[in-house]
């Protein structure tokens, strides 16, 4: 039978019924239950213990029930944020916080107002950095400090920046040039936002660009200055910055994009953004100057050129890297791949030509007789090219020579003479009385 055993007014009352000498372990810090709970898998109450420690301590706030205490894990801190528990009543004990802080920018003292620069970063989307030299939390009148508290950790472990507000999606543009009574479409897709903003004095300097146009080969910006001020003239010189995007160095698209912009580098040409969507026109200048321009010599023969390598890049599924020097065997294959894409020939002259046979019938029934009567030769063979570390194989050559004559008669009667099947006769012929030749070159499959 079990035998109760009282202790009085102990502190802490034990009962030990028939225990048999078992060891009794009486625990009152949380910290420790929570560690037995954790050895003992027992994760539902390490999961209550838990909740009902944070909602203690959410009470502990000066001001609650209106603020509490809210947890936040910061890596392996945990800090603590005031949290609003009553709206209305936290109206009239607001949360502030004040402090001393610094800014740091290499850009700050360019600007009169602080509110300049911040529309500078605003638009170039760049961020503010602050050195924060002291913060103090406060609400209504009353001062409140905690050593976990968030706003401190951030004070003395955090970055602190500005940040810019998020800017409005980019317009979508063409860009169109008039000049000597014709409109040509130099860009047929532009999207467009304010890139940098500078003021001096009053004199506001906008840049508008697509620099964050990723995609785009060539980052085109233009530069308007004074553009609040309505009494200036509208002769001035439109700025205009233009260069091949990182990562897009050497490509066929970007040179022929960069330089189809400079061949219209003239006073008289007259410059139009038109908006893609309303088609209508959103600005206009006259009179086009790049910064850093410079003169470029047979800027038209060099499209010309940029523009083959961009149609044999499509049509044969390929991307070139043009080197800094090209050399007379690259315009050869430029050539080939041309005529090979666009389905055209080439003709050149001749002033001999060596061709090997296998068989010889033919030849000996044209030279039965004494004459020497030109004849008409096709020829096939399959080549290679590589172009600027580029290969295209299996190239299908025919050449066709309309009118030739062999070199030496007599010469060749004798080679055939002595010729047996296996043999390959090489014979030289020269032209008759047409030295072209025609060649026609077709991509193969596999």
């Amino acid at each position: 039978m079990k035998k109760e055993i009282r202790q009085g007014d102990a502190e802490v009352n034990i009962a030990n019924i028939n225990s048999n000498k078992n060891e009794i372990t009486i625990i009152n810090d949380p910290y420790k239950v929570m560690s037995r709970y954790r050895k003992q898998g027992k994760l539902e109450e390490a999961t209550e213990l838990l909740e009902n420690m944070l909602n203690e301590k959410k009470k502990m706030h000066p001001f609650y029930p209106v603020y509490s205490y809210k947890p936040l894990m910061i890596g392996e801190d945990i800090v603590f944020k005031h949290s609003i528990e009553k709206k209305d009543e936290a109206k009239n004990l607001p949360l502030k916080i004040k402090g001393v802080l610094s800014l740091k920018d290499e850009k700050i003292s360019s600007f009169d107002k602080f509110n300049d620069l911040l529309t500078q970063k605003y638009f170039a989307q760049e961020k503010v950095k602050v050195n924060i030299k002291h913060i103090e939390t406060w609400i209504g009148n009353h001062l409140v400090e905690h050593p976990n508290s968030f706003e401190r950790y951030a004070s003395e472990k955090g970055e602190w920046y500005i940040l810019p507000d998020k800017l409005p999606p980019p317009l979508k543009a063409k860009l169109t040039i008039s000049y000597i009574n014709k409109t040509e479409t130099v860009y047929d897709y532009l999207e467009l936002q304010v890139t940098d903003y500078a003021s001096n004095k009053g004199n506001v300097t906008v840049t508008l660009s697509n620099a964050r146009q990723i995609k785009s080969p060539i980052v085109f910006s233009i530069i308007l200055n004074d553009v609040f001020n309505k009494f200036k003239t509208n002769d001035q010189v439109t700025k205009i910055n233009l260069r091949i995007r990182e990562g897009f160095e050497r490509k066929v698209i970007a040179e022929k994009m960069f330089l189809d912009m400079f061949k219209y580098e003239n006073e008289d040409s007259e410059l139009f953004l038109i908006d893609l969507e309303s088609k209508k026109n959103i600005l206009s200048a006259k009179g086009i100057e790049f910064n850093d321009s410079k003169a470029i010599e047979a800027v038209e023969d060099r499209i010309q050129l940029l523009s083959e390598l961009l149609i044999i890049e499509q049509e044969l599924n390929v991307q070139f890297e043009i080197p800094d020097k090209m050399h007379s065997n690259d315009f050869e294959a430029i050539d080939i791949l041309t005529a090979l894409v666009q389905k055209k020939d080439i003709e050149y002259n001749i002033k001999n030509v060596g061709i090997k046979f296998v068989a010889v019938d033919g030849l000996m029934e044209h030279l039965d007789g004494t004459d020497n009567p030109p004849i008409v030769l096709t020829g096939q063979e399959y080549i290679s090219i590589n172009l600027f570390g580029v290969l295209i194989k299996n190239i299908l050559r025919t050449s066709t020579y309309d009118n030739l004559v062999i070199k030496d008669v007599n010469k060749t009667k004798k080679k055939l003479d002595l010729f047996e099947a296996g043999d390959v006769l090489k014979i030289e012929f020269i032209p008759g009385t047409n030295n072209l030749v025609t060649t026609q070159y077709e991509l193969m499959e596999e």
